[in-house]
């Protein structure tokens, strides 16, 4: 996730990185197709190697479904992106990290079966449509209450969301500030079955959302400097 905070890690092109476990509980429910796969706004990689990592039970044993799956990140910060090329060449991702800003990609650069991604609160639609030019199958990362606005009545009517999949734990990002909020995840179809689905994905560990936070900020440290990764968050709603 990227926000246009100067003050912050990124400046304009600010970015909180996605906890990899808020993905893994989506994939614990939803399928993906076969790849490719793209992240607009690809940050250093957050849910990339988050699907990358994902294990499941198939036939007997412990598989990751996802870890063959070619990429192709695009992401606006060239110093973000150098962060997120090293991290995820470390853990064999296939990917190809592309510099410049996503929303001027065309359908002619690039075609994918699903592109996930956590792009900015204020230009989410933006995104999404961007997302169903290049993707079959396009699943957003968002504050609940990118649903429920108003404001966004004609966009829900035009582009009805199949599926909204409510994380119950509050996912806390390293760097930010402030109170946390629901999270969910909105998935969208180039053909939308015309009726929204929801469904409350299963919980995460506090343990677990402890230590993955605690990497992030790590990481954020080696990457970008102590001083840029310091922001403490609340503690996890329960």
């Amino acid at each position: 996730m990227r926000r246009a905070k100067e003050e912050q890690l990124g400046g304009a092109t600010q970015f909180y990185s996605t906890p990899s476990w808020a993905v893994h509980r989506l994939l614990d429910v939803h399928p993906l197709p076969p790849g490719p796969f793209i992240e607009l706004g690809c940050g250093v990689g957050g849910i990339v190697r988050a699907v990358n990592s994902w294990e499941a039970w198939r036939d007997g044993a412990l598989v990751r479904p996802y870890a063959s799956v070619t990429w192709t990140g695009f992401e606006l910060d060239r110093r973000i992106a150098q962060a997120g090329s090293n991290r995820m060449a470390d853990e064999c991702v296939d990917i190809d990290v592309v510099v410049g800003d996503a929303l001027t990609v065309t359908a002619t650069d690039i075609q994918a079966r699903a592109c996930l991604q956590n792009p900015p609160n204020d230009l989410a639609e933006e995104f999404v449509l961007k997302g169903l030019e290049l993707a079959e199958e396009v699943l957003v990362f968002q504050p609940q209450q990118f649903y429920a606005s108003s404001g966004r009545e004609s966009f829900f009517a035009s582009h009805p969301p199949d599926w909204i999949y409510v994380l119950p734990d509050r996912p806390r990002f390293a760097g930010a500030s402030g109170a946390m909020q629901c999270y969910a995840w909105h998935c969208f179809s180039r053909r939308p079955t015309g009726m929204t689905r929801t469904r409350r994905l299963g919980l995460t560990d506090k343990a677990l959302r402890a230590s993955e936070f605690a990497r992030q900020m790590r990481e954020n440290a080696e990457d970008f400097g102590s001083s840029e990764a310091r922001a403490e968050a609340p503690e996890a709603a329960e």
